[in-house]
């Protein structure tokens, strides 16, 4: 009988994440691919309550410090980016 390997949830977590920001450098036209990562990593997070957010890839590669210098408008969809291109914590 065969021994079961189990991976930590932290270490699916950084997978789907690089997955994710991988696929959305790669394939930026795949965002259905992206989702699905989502669902997934989001749907095992809670699961085992470890559900700590995410934060949109673009806004911590450089976008938050755009919004800042064009004066924090109000709407910030712009500095987001690809809104399936998410950082899960």
């Amino acid at each position: 009988m065969s021994k079961r390997k189990m991976i930590s949830v932290e270490e699916l977590k950084n997978r789907v994440n690089s997955m994710i920001r991988a696929n959305a450098i790669s394939m930026p036209d795949n965002p259905e691919g992206r989702r699905t990562l989502r669902i997934l990593i989001a749907c095992a997070l809670m699961d085992t309550g470890n559900y700590h957010g995410f934060s949109y890839t673009k806004w911590f590669e450089g976008g938050c410090e755009q919004w800042e210098a064009d004066g924090r408008p109000a709407d910030r969809t712009k500095y987001l980016g690809d809104l399936d291109n998410v950082h899960y914590h």
